[in-house]
């Protein structure tokens, strides 16, 4: 039998949450960290990371350990909103974020600002994500959408 776990941190509250949470589905499904490791096809060290509660772990990660301890695409999803509101808080940004309505915009930096916090709620998504999750990967080259992401610019209209 190995060592007991480290009790999860709670420095920050909605990552504390998440992490307890993949920890009962681990026990609830009876499975060591090595055994959950083979089935969720991920190294014990990561899923073990995933449930110390120290970091925000990767979507991919929450979504296989749920997977994994034979969660339901429910239970996946519950997952990923935990998971959603603990990046949110890591990065804790959009507490400080101020734009306005969307029909009140009227210039490039009212938009920029509204962008940023749509950026923010979507949890900060990778430049490929983005273009990924866009449907169509080739409209927007990469290089733009940093310049986006980073307020250097914003788009352009056809």
């Amino acid at each position: 039998m190995g060592r007991a776990e480290k009790p999860v941190d709670h420095s920050r509250p909605a990552r504390g949450r998440l992490a307890e949470h993949l920890r009962s589905w681990r026990e609830s499904a009876g499975m060591t960290y090595e055994r959950l490791a083979v089935v969720a096809a991920l190294s014990p060290a990561t899923l073990k990371r995933a449930a110390g509660g120290s970091a925000v772990p990767r979507r991919a990660t929450v979504e296989a350990y749920i997977e994994g301890c034979g969660g339901t695409p429910e239970a996946v999803r519950a997952a990923e909103e935990m998971w959603r509101q603990a990046r949110i808080e890591e990065r804790g940004r959009l507490t400080q974020l101020h734009a306005p309505r969307p029909e009140l915009i009227s210039d490039e930096a009212d938009l920029s600002r509204a962008l940023e916090v749509v950026f923010e709620q979507a949890r900060a998504p990778s430049l490929r994500e983005i273009l990924t999750r866009s449907g169509n990967p080739l409209a927007l080259p990469l290089s733009s959408a940093a310049r986006i992401v980073n307020r250097d610019a914003v788009p352009a209209c056809p």
